[in-house]
C-alpha cells in the first residue's frame, strides 16, 4: 500500500516545518513504506535536494499549479484532480495540515481512501480551523502525536494512535567543523564566550527575553558574546532596537542560514539557549532536538512540551517562560561552574538518539498499517 503523503508547502523554503515534512518521509521511505511527498514544486529540483540534503526527487511528486496559488481550496482541487487517476484501492493518505481537510474528507467519503493526520497542537488559534481539526480527528483512521501531552489528550478518543517526537538527521551532526573553524567561518571574535540561538523572529520564539537577559549579562561580562543564526533584513534591523547601544557591541547576525549550515553555525556557541515565550502544549521545536546532538549546555524556558525532555538541572537549565532575569541568572550559573557545562552537556547528548527522524518513523509506520488493516 503506498502513502500519499499531502504537503501544501512550496519547495524549497526556510521553514521547519517543511524540513520535517521531507525528513519524516525519507524516514519512512528508509524504513520500508512505499511512499510519495506531494508538494508544490518552486521548479529548482536541484535546490530542494540541496536544501534539504537528498540525493535523489524520487521521493517527490511535484505539482505544478502553473500560476500563483489564490488559496487552499484552489490548491486542493489541484491534489484531488491528481489524486483521480490513482487507483483508489493501492494508497493512503498522510498530512500534517488541517488546510488540506478538503482532499482527505473528500477522498474518505467519496473514494474510501483512509487517511492519517499527524497532530502538533492541542488546540486551533482561529475559529475555522479549530471546526476543520475537529472533522479530521473525529475522522481519520490514524492519529500520530509529538508529545505525551497530546497522547494523553487524545488516547481515549482514537485506538490507532502514536506518539513520534520531532526529531533530527543524525548525519547532519557528523563531521561538523570546530568551534575553531566556526568562529573563521562565521567572523566571530576568538576571545569571547559565546551565547547561540537558531530560529525564527516570531514573538512567541521569545527574543526578547534572551535580548533583555543579554543587556544584563553583557554589562557585568563584556568578553560574553552573542550570535543569532536566522531572521530577515527587517526583522534583524528591528529586533537590534531592543539592545542597549554596549551590549549591541557584542551581538552577532548571522541571517537566514541554510538547514545543512546550521549545526557548522552552532559549533561556535559555548551556550545554547531556547527562550520560549508562549509555546502550545503540542509544540514540539525542531531546534531542541538539534541543540541536544550538540554537545553544548542548553538554557531554556519551561513549557509543558519542552519539559518532557528537558530536564531542569539533568539535561538543561530551565527558566519561568519570558522571565530574563532568571534567564540571565542560569546563564551566569553555568558561566561560574564548568562542571556543572560539562555534566549537563554529556547528559544531553547521551540522550540525543531518542530523537531522530529513523525513530518517528518507526511509530508512524505502525499506525499507517493500522489504518489499513
Amino acid at each position: 500500500m503506498k502513502v500519499i503523503y499531502i504537503s501544501s508547502a512550496s519547495l524549497p523554503n526556510s521553514f521547519a516545518n517543511s524540513y520535517q515534512t521531507v525528513k519524516t518521509c525519507e524516514a519512512l521511505k528508509r524504513a520500508g513504506v512505499d511512499i510519495e511527498l506531494w508538494a508544490e514544486s518552486k521548479g529548482d529540483e536541484r535546490a530542494i535536494l540541496r536544501s534539504y540534503g537528498l540525493e535523489s526527487s524520487d521521493l517527490f511528486n511535484f505539482l505544478r499549479i502553473g500560476k500563483k496559488r489564490i488559496n487552499h481550496v484552489f490548491y486542493s482541487i489541484a491534489v484531488l484532480r491528481k489524486l483521480r487517476s490513482q487507483d483508489k484501492k493501492t494508497f493512503v493518505l498522510y498530512s500534517r495540515e488541517t488546510g488540506m481537510w478538503i482532499v482527505l474528507l473528500f477522498a474518505k467519503y467519496i473514494w474510501n481512501v483512509p487517511f492519517v493526520f499527524e497532530v502538533h497542537r492541542k488546540e486551533s488559534i482561529k475559529w475555522h480551523d479549530a471546526l476543520r481539526r475537529k472533522l479530521l480527528l473525529k475522522k481519520a483512521d490514524g492519529l500520530v502525536v509529538i508529545s505525551k501531552a497530546l497522547f494523553e489528550s487524545f488516547k481515549n478518543d482514537k485506538k490507532n494512535i502514536g506518539l513520534a517526537f520531532c526529531g533530527v538527521e543524525p548525519k547532519r551532526f557528523q563531521n561538523i567543523i570546530s568551534k575553531t573553524d566556526s568562529l573563521l567561518k562565521y567572523k566571530l571574535l576568538e576571545d569571547k564566550i559565546y551565547l547561540g540561538y537558531a530560529g525564527g523572529f516570531e514573538e512567541y520564539q521569545g527574543l526578547k527575553t534572551l535580548v533583555k537577559a543579554f543587556n544584563i549579562l553583557y554589562k557585568n561580562n563584556s568578553r560574553l558574546g552573542l550570535f543569532i543564526a536566522g531572521g530577515k533584513t527587517g526583522e534583524i534591523e528591528s529586533i537590534k532596537a531592543y539592545f542597549t547601544k554596549e551590549a549591541l557591541g557584542g551581538v552577532y547576525f548571522l541571517g537566514m542560514l541554510p538547514f545543512a549550515d546550521v549545526p557548522g553555525a552552532l559549533a561556535a556557541a559555548d551556550i545554547l539557549v531556547m527562550p520560549f515565550e508562549n509555546i502550545d502544549q503540542g509544540g514540539s521545536p525542531v531546534k531542541m532536538f538539534e541543540y541536544l546532538f550538540m554537545s553544548r549546555p542548553i538554557v531554556s524556558s519551561r513549557t509543558p512540551m519542552i519539559e518532557e525532555v528537558l530536564r531542569d538541572n539533568e539535561n538543561a537549565l530551565l527558566f519561568s517562560a519570558g522571565n530574563f532575569e532568571e534567564l540571565a541568572e542560569k546563564i551566569s550559573l553555568l558561566l561560574s561552574d564548568l562542571e556543572l557545562i560539562k555534566r549537563l552537556a554529556s547528559q544531553s547528548f547521551i540522550e540525543r538518539n531518542l530523537y531522530t527522524f529513523d525513530n518517528r518513523a518507526k511509530t508512524i509506520k505502525v499506525v499507517i498499517e493500522q489504518a489499513v488493516r
